[in-house]
């Protein structure tokens, strides 16, 4: 049996992609840096680490979105538990929004403890480290997002298959 992806972005499974001429600008400890986020990303589904060819990093998604410079966290926790940040967009892909422009997004999570350990590794993080760690909370809030709607679409698929095959007919 042969298995063909559906998936036609040349980046998935691509946690930290390197564009040519990326690293030529980094010093030692940035590329010690780099070699431990590339081996922290690996299992990302979603959300990648680019490095471009002047070796500046933004955030890549199987998505639209498509980020460059995090800047301006907060944390929030009055109305459920929140990481927002200021960024900039980088994609072609957005509707409604350009290439360029400023973009606020913010990442969700379960619990304050969750929220707070996420926080204080961000907090603690260079530039480099601190899009590699946004880039795991991302991919952690759309696998939880997809698995969600995932399971809800399994339950709604039994269930109607159920109501065909076992259904009472004679309440049609």
């Amino acid at each position: 049996m042969q298995i063909n992806s559906i998936n036609n972005n040349q980046s998935f499974g691509m946690a930290l992609k390197i564009k040519p001429d990326g690293l030529k600008r980094k010093n030692l400890t940035q590329l010690q840096a780099i070699e431990r986020i590339g081996e922290a990303l690996k299992d990302t589904k979603f959300y990648h680490l680019e490095i471009d060819g002047n070796g500046e990093s933004r955030i890549i998604s199987d998505f639209a979105n498509e980020y460059k410079g995090i800047r301006n966290l907060s944390k929030e926790d009055k109305w459920g538990y929140w990481i927002k940040f200021d960024t900039t967009w980088d994609s072609d892909r957005g509707a409604g929004i350009k290439k360029g422009q400023p973009y606020s997004a913010a990442v969700s999570f379960l619990n304050e403890n969750a929220l707070n350990e996420a926080w204080s590794k961000l907090m603690g993080a260079s530039n480099i480290e601190r899009e590699a760690e946004m880039v795991k909370l991302l991919d952690e809030q759309a696998v939880r997002k997809y698995s969600v709607s995932s399971i809800v679409k399994t339950t709604e698929d039994k269930a109607a298959e159920l109501m065909k095959k076992y259904g009472d007919k004679t309440q049609l």
